[in-house]
């Protein structure tokens, strides 16, 4: 179902056309200077519910843990919780509870990392709880409603139509599109800035988006994952008993994985 609401868009570029932050949003070269001024029924829900077998030998060895993973280094500049990641080629962005968003490139050398560039990025006047990145634009959503658009450091685009807050990002990279769901309980599809599609069916708020494979899943307050194909919704999954908070998706394997408020994760296929 279409969107008939009327929704801002907006570009912003200097005179030599390099992407520059509209009035409202900052750029400095540093994080700091921002910061001066139950149990549970296992086997219930359809599709099945697919058992996990632990292997001794694996990764999950604790004397293997100890070995392979090790902190190599720690970051710090954020003024607040981080409430969200994403890495791209190499670059790793992070978004707090403050609305500032952190760039972070590595490389490595002599068996560690080396951080070569720190940035923060102000423009969000609310907590970031989501971000995703493609080649050239990070991706950000807010509590403020809103979701911005980043190049080259700079915020080009600020998308609005949620009347709540932003939780969750999906990226359609084959076809170029942005999901977003939102406390509104609707999710949002977007092209290149623009508002394409407005996806309702939720009961309750989204709490998680994941795309793969030619279908998006989405989860939320009404404790259900929904199944969308071709902006149509395909089927519902149940089973967990409480909010769907967080979902990923095994491409190799074909397997959904959802985390719910029921302390469960759930394994679909």
């Amino acid at each position: 179902m279409a969107c008939e609401e009327t929704h801002y868009y907006c570009n912003h570029a200097g005179e030599d056309g390099t992407p520059m932050a509209p009035e409202g949003s900052e750029c400095t070269s540093d994080l700091a200077d921002l910061y001066e001024d139950s149990d549970v029924d296992d086997t219930a829900g359809k599709p099945e519910v697919v058992p996990v077998e632990h292997d001794k030998n694996s990764l999950h060895d604790k004397r293997k843990i100890n070995y392979l993973w090790n902190p190599v280094d720690s970051m710090a500049g954020h003024a607040g919780s981080v409430r969200a990641l994403a890495e791209f080629k190499g670059v790793l962005h992070s978004g707090d509870e403050t609305g500032v968003l952190g760039v972070w490139s590595a490389k490595i050398g002599n068996g560690r990392y080396y951080w070569s560039r720190r940035v923060g990025l102000k423009g969000h006047t609310g907590a970031i709880r989501a971000l995703a990145a493609n080649e050239d634009t990070l991706f950000s959503a807010s509590e403020d409603k809103t979701i911005r658009l980043w190049r080259d450091d700079a915020t080009v685009a600020v998308l609005l139509g949620h009347r709540a807050e932003v939780t969750s990002l999906a990226l359609d990279r084959t076809r170029g599109l942005l999901y977003s769901g939102s406390e509104d309980k609707t999710i949002r599809v977007w092209n290149d800035g623009h508002h394409l599609d407005t996806f309702f069916g939720h009961t309750g708020g989204i709490l998680a988006l994941v795309y793969a494979e030619g279908a998006l899943y989405s989860g939320g307050w009404d404790s259900t994952i929904r199944v969308w194909r071709d902006s149509e919704h395909e089927f519902t999954l149940k089973g967990h008993r409480g909010a769907v908070t967080a979902l990923a998706y095994d491409s190799a394997n074909g397997i959904l994985y959802s985390g719910a408020d029921d302390k469960s994760i759930k394994l679909w296929r």
